[in-house]
């Protein structure tokens, strides 16, 4: 979804009729999204409503929030070019905020495409021009649904270099829940000017691991786990070997892991004799695989060990006993 260009800032007229402590403030809106902070001291409903030029209501939703101090950000179907005005009421507590929405035409760069999941989100930045552009990025993280999110992080990249096409990734730092909807918001203006284009990308998280390494042999497989999801992994690492007499399959929990990697060692009920196996190696999640390994295993006949040669008797330990066969000899004669 694509910001609208602010020219002027926008007139916000307050009107406030409530008896109780009650305010709207923060209040942006662009093309597609608005933004606001809530401060009460209980629970109420805040209706948001966009007015097109002609005062028809292009958009009209009711937010239920707790007490206290909340922000929330919506979001709808891009708007046609022209202007609008969204008009918050809480209580009593009213708020109209004018915009305007332009297609944003950024300064010597354009964002060629988006991209989120539960690892983080990429943009990829294309020069227009042929003088390198300093861009800055704002991203956000945003948990809610049907198009009411509250922001979870948020970090700022300033005076990235465009001079040739150009990904930009940020990961995420916040621990995610497994089914959840969040949203990655994107905001991009060239350094030092006031255009500025938001998008916001939609998207479901979803625990995700892959397998990096395996070593296997007679006695067991080591797996290395790779972590792809600021969702914790909640899984198996299950192991088979299997030749055309026998199959062996051992299963043992996955590390608790994000977007780390750590080792896992699952171990044979018995040593396994020699001969070729086939070997699969799975990341199991709630019946879903994540992941999967398949490979050959020779297991090679072991040598005997022969038996240790004889090691003949020391030349100081022949002395003393030719010495105690003298002594011996002596002693029989005087008797």
């Amino acid at each position: 979804m694509g910001d609208s260009i602010h020219g002027l800032l926008p007139l916000v007229l307050v009107l406030s009729l409530a008896t109780s402590p009650l305010s709207i403030s923060d209040v942006h809106a662009g093309d597609g999204w608005a933004e606001f902070t809530l401060t009460a001291q209980e629970s109420t409903s805040v209706r948001a409503t966009v007015l097109d030029e002609d005062g028809d209501v292009v958009m009209a939703r009711t937010i239920p929030m707790a007490g206290g101090v909340a922000h929330r950000v919506l979001t709808w179907r891009p708007l046609e070019q022209g202007s609008y005005v969204l008009v918050l009421d809480a209580n009593g507590t009213s708020v109209s905020y004018p915009f305007s929405v332009r297609r944003p035409v950024l300064s010597g760069f354009r964002v060629s495409s988006t991209f989120a999941s539960s690892e983080g989100c990429t943009l990829v930045l294309s020069p227009t021009s042929t003088e390198m552009r300093l861009v800055d990025i704002t991203f956000q993280l945003l948990v809610g649904h049907d198009g009411v999110y509250e922001p979870v992080e948020q970090h700022t990249n300033t005076s990235i270099p465009v001079a040739q096409p150009t990904v930009v990734h940020h990961r995420w730092r916040s621990v995610l829940a497994d089914g959840r909807e969040y949203a990655a918001r994107m905001r991009v203006s060239a350094h030092g000017e006031g255009i500025m284009a938001s998008y916001i990308v939609p998207f479901t998280a979803r625990m995700d691991a892959e397998i990096s390494e395996v070593y296997a042999d007679e006695d067991g497989v080591s797996i290395t786990v790779q972590g792809r999801s600021m969702v914790p992994l909640d899984a198996l690492v299950e192991a088979e070997v299997s030749n055309a007499t026998r199959t062996v399959r051992e299963s043992t929990p996955c590390p608790y892991i994000t977007l780390g990697s750590d080792s896992v060692d699952v171990m044979w009920s018995e040593r396994l004799s020699p001969g070729r196996y086939g070997v699969v190696v799975r990341i199991l999640s709630h019946g879903e695989e994540l992941d999967r390994f398949e490979g050959v295993l020779e297991v090679e006949q072991r040598a005997r060990p022969s038996p240790p040669p004889a090691t003949p008797a020391s030349d100081g330990m022949g002395v003393l006993l030719t010495a105690l066969g003298v002594l011996i000899a002596l002693l029989l004669r005087r008797s």
